[in-house]
């Protein structure tokens, strides 16, 4: 799959989940919030992650 296709692919999957609603989720975690940052080592992960 080439680059384009992959993005493309994800994109539509990103879409699609904003759009539904949490179910099955407790109200109070949804104050919590999980980043996951992904990159190539010395790429700035833990200096982005620490700034926000």
């Amino acid at each position: 799959m080439s680059f384009a296709g992959y993005l493309a692919e994800v994109t539509v999957k990103t879409s699609d989940m904003a759009n539904k609603p949490l179910q099955g989720i407790p109200v109070y975690s949804l104050s919590t919030r999980r980043i996951v940052l992904l990159g190539k080592s010395g790429a700035g992960k833990s200096a982005a992650g620490n700034t926000i």
